[in-house]
């Protein structure tokens, strides 16, 4: 690194940055950067020093050789509305905005192509949906995200889909390939796209899968400039069921039976919730909240057909039978909320309802995997966790099955009040405790959004840790990426 006096630093990084893209310094707009619309309470609100909107490839790569150059923080950014505040930075530095990176620069919906788009980091789910209707094809949509967020973060931070259960794991169905700018500002391409004549959608790199380091990584590892994922052909029908119960283990037994009747899936998407979880995705202010809330039966889950049209029937055939031999039948309608049918149709087609919530009665979310029998013993641990800190309120949960309902992604929504300081409190310790639980009893951390979790899971797995460390600093070794993301500064604390 060269070393000079930081007003010199300063002067010479701004002046390289003005050069490049659209840049500014305007400390009312760097403070838009260091909030997030979701309220995530473990994050502390910091704004970057800079802010750039790169446009092209290039201006990327010059942004990150200019940060390596200076020994300057970089925090990728693409729409910003994740629930976790991922991309608030901790120290500062540069913000790289990326959207105003939209081009969709292949739509390809034929068998014979591969069903296949490549979006540039800046593509919303909404951007890329409105396209892909002209040639009657579709994309996997992530459950309970809005869909102003961007296609490639919502994918390579391993959010959970809509249609978990059927196409497992995020990021290993949805990603075929990609381009990354890597920390000294080197071009990493994966799959078809290390060789751009060969055509084709192939996933796989040639040997070790290079391309994965960057899934769930926050940002740390490089920055994503294109996407190569698959696509689905628009369904010619959509039939809406429901089932209801009185307690969880009977809904997710039912489930499990339902989908694990046939090799052929029965449905594509598939979610369970409480009443409260599904109250706040219908309701659109409190009141309405409340009502419903007494009107739904505790548990709902909410599973949807598709395809052509006697695939439908096919389906909903096999749905009948399978439940058949179980208390639970599905039916079309949900009492207590008339207009469910139809908002999930809408939902399952392009996610909206979740920004409702949060204007009347905001959450912060707590996400693992599990299984169902591991679930419903953590479910009353903490419940009792939360009696003991004296968190009063009932607390949200929404279930997606994996592969079957093999595991289970179960997410917790914490309310609260943001004008209760007393509240605050109890929510940030409520956060902690319940983490600690679920990590010492095996749950499965997708991510690790905050540094208190990330602590938590890697002092029980300190050689994944310091083998990813390894990793990081070969790839980064000026930790100009993101810098206390992830990584813990200083090290872990039982070292």
């Amino acid at each position: 690194m060269v070393l000079i006096t930081e007003t010199e630093l300063i002067s010479q990084l701004s002046m390289g940055l003005k050069d490049i893209c659209e840049f500014s310094d305007n400390p009312e707009i760097l403070k838009t950067y260091s909030e997030n619309p979701y309220f995530p309470l473990m994050v502390k609100k910091r704004s970057p020093d800079y802010v750039v909107k790169p446009k092209e490839l290039e201006e990327i790569v010059q942004i990150v050789k200019i940060a390596n150059k200076y020994g300057v923080p970089i925090v990728p950014r693409s729409s910003g509305l994740d629930p976790y505040g991922d991309a608030i930075p901790i120290f500062g530095g540069i913000m790289m905005d990326l959207s105003k990176m939209t081009k969709i620069t292949d739509i390809c919906p034929t068998a014979l192509d591969g069903t296949f788009t490549r979006v540039q980091p800046g593509v919303t789910f909404a951007q890329l949906q409105n396209e892909l209707k002209e040639v009657n094809m579709r994309v996997l949509l992530p459950a309970r995200l809005s869909s102003s967020t961007t296609v490639a973060s919502t994918y390579f931070n391993r959010n959970i889909l809509f249609s978990s259960a059927k196409h497992n794991y995020t990021v290993d169905w949805a990603i075929l390939s990609h381009e990354m700018v890597l920390p000294n500002g080197e071009i990493l391409r994966t799959g078809n796209l290390t060789l751009p004549e060969s055509g084709g959608t192939m996933p796989h790199s040639h040997g070790s899968d290079f391309g994965r380091i960057c899934t769930g990584s926050l940002g740390t590892t490089g920055i994503v400039s294109l996407l190569t994922t698959k696509l689905k052909a628009e369904p010619e029908e959509r039939k809406i069921f429901f089932l209801t119960s009185e307690n969880a283990k009977d809904i997710l037994n039912a489930v499990k039976s339902i989908v694990r009747y046939s090799p052929i899936e029965i449905g594509e998407e598939h979610i369970s919730m409480n009443n409260l979880c599904l109250s706040s995705l219908l309701a659109t202010n409190m009141n309405e909240f409340e009502n419903l809330v007494d009107q739904l039966p505790p548990w709902i889950h909410i599973l949807s057909l598709t395809g052509k049209e006697g695939w439908v029937d096919c389906q909903e055939k096999d749905l009948m039978d399978a439940s058949s031999n179980i208390d639970i039948k599905p039916v079309p309608e949900l009492i207590g909320a008339s207009n469910a049918p139809r908002e999930f149709a809408d939902e399952f087609s392009l996610p909206t309802r979740i920004d409702r919530a949060f204007k009347y009665l905001p959450y912060n979310r707590i996400e693992f995997y599990t299984t169902i029998n591991q679930f419903l013993e953590f479910k009353d641990e903490l419940k009792a966790i939360s009696k003991q800190i004296g968190y009063e309120r009932e607390l949200g949960i929404c279930i997606i099955p994996i592969e079957q309902a093999r595991s289970i992604y179960v997410e917790y929504d914490i309310y609260f009040d943001p004008s209760n300081p007393e509240e605050l409190n109890k929510v940030k310790e409520l956060y902690k405790a319940f983490y600690s639980y679920l990590i010492r009893n095996g749950a499965i951390i997708n991510v690790p959004h905050d540094l208190f979790v990330a602590e938590q899971i890697y002092s029980r797995t300190q050689i994944y840790y310091e083998t990813m460390l390894k990793i990081k600093k070969m790839l980064d070794p000026n930790n100009i990426m993101h810098p206390g993301k992830l990584f813990i500064e200083g090290g872990l604390k039982n070292d």
